[in-house]
């Protein structure tokens, strides 16, 4: 599906919007006993995991929403994916 905006969800209320999103996240959050984990991990467990299944890493940066991949950009996520 081709990106038609900046953002992910799309709402007439934002902050209400915003509100619920926090919420949610929060429950799911203590549901797992992870209270520390952040939604940008998220963005980051993707990208592990798409580079480990063989997923090349301009895609993985496109997917993300890199709209130039370089060689410094690309370094960048593998030393993120690393953990370095």
């Amino acid at each position: 599906m081709p990106r038609t905006g900046t953002h992910i969800f799309a709402a007439d209320d934002v902050k209400a919007l915003s509100r619920e999103l926090t919420q949610l996240w929060k429950h799911l959050r203590l549901q797992l006993d992870r209270p520390e984990l952040r939604i940008h991990d998220l963005r980051h467990s993707f990208a592990s995991v798409a580079v480990n299944l063989g997923y090349d890493l301009r895609i993985v940066g496109g997917l993300l929403g890199h709209r130039d991949i370089e060689t410094k950009a690309i370094l960048k996520l593998l030393k993120i994916l690393c953990g370095y």
